[in-house]
């Protein structure tokens, strides 16, 4: 289903609209970029699913439920492989530049500088014995696929964290970086943007998607995460009544790291404020995160 005017990804100057529930009823899987229409000519596909499809992560329910749930997606994907980040809030993207697929191999992304780590010896995903959905094995924060790799997507499962969905159209490269609380706080999300840099892509040619998240509503003031924020980071970031606004936090790393305003494309749309469409652990599951579900963000080529 395309993405209805209402939820079209607004200038990031402007105020962004919460998701109204009536609207989205009966939609498993969003588009906010291309469509898998007859017709359609653009080969990139980007959006995310609801709780409608159902929970999309191993962390948070039965497994023959939510392979599932996976293999009604791939369905919903044309019969696409895919490729599931198992996020850990490990500041970790994994990288793989090799034409098709091949296992990518993690890298450590350095916060304070332009530098990146060394890679992990071994395969981050276990190797398949079909060409149905590959699942990280290790936990990891991000995947960058450089060059094209048609008839495969990345798959980011969240609850309230923000999932950035990077192309880069000149070399049909595609990318997913979870970023939670923890990780935008100390940078990633510019972090993520520089790690571009080495393949040479500059960030000024990236087009960038925001998945819905918990958004100014997002009370951190009690959070476990927050009081273990360093004060001289918190003092970065001061809350509103409490709260913080992560989406904005992130969208300002994306641009003072060059990434050009009008390419950052956020659907505004926050998980807390629907939760019959969205997985959230703020208030989600009468309070009990161990039932929280997860809903995926995705990015990838047709052909």
């Amino acid at each position: 289903m395309a993405l209805s005017n209402q939820y079209k990804a607004k200038p990031i100057s402007k105020t962004k609209q919460k998701a109204k529930e009536p609207d989205m009823v009966d939609t498993e899987i969003v588009f906010l970029e291309g469509s898998l229409h007859q017709g359609d000519p653009s080969t990139i596909k980007v959006g995310f699913t609801t709780t409608i499809l159902g929970n999309l992560s191993f962390r948070s329910g039965p497994q023959n439920m939510v392979q599932e749930n996976q293999a009604k997606l791939r369905r919903l994907l044309g019969g696409a492989s895919i490729l599931i980040l198992n996020s850990r809030h490990s500041l970790t993207i994994n990288t793989s530049s090799k034409s098709g697929f091949e296992p990518p191999r993690a890298r450590q992304v350095a916060l304070g500088d332009n530098s990146l780590g060394s890679f992990v010896n071994q395969p981050v995903f276990t190797p398949p014995d079909t060409d149905f959905v590959r699942q990280s094995r290790d936990g990891f924060d991000g995947l960058f696929l450089v060059g094209h790799h048609p008839g495969l997507y990345i798959l980011s499962p969240t609850a309230d964290c923000v999932t950035l969905l990077f192309h880069h159209p000149q070399t049909n490269s595609i990318g997913a970086v979870h970023v939670g609380l923890w990780a935008a706080l100390h940078g990633f999300g510019g972090a993520a943007v520089r790690a571009w840099k080495e393949f040479s892509i500059p960030p000024a040619e990236l087009k960038i998607w925001l998945s819905p998240c918990i958004r100014s509503c997002y009370q951190v003031s009690q959070s476990s995460v927050w009081k273990m924020i360093p004060p001289q980071i918190q003092e970065q970031y001061p809350l509103s009544n409490g709260r913080i606004n992560l989406d904005q936090i992130i969208i300002q790393q994306l641009i003072a790291n060059g990434v050009n305003p009008d390419q950052v494309n956020d659907c505004g749309i926050c998980t807390s404020c629907a939760p019959n469409l969205f997985s959230n652990f703020r208030g989600g599951a009468n309070g009990d995160r161990s039932l929280v579900g997860r809903f995926g963000s995705f990015i990838g080529y047709t052909n």
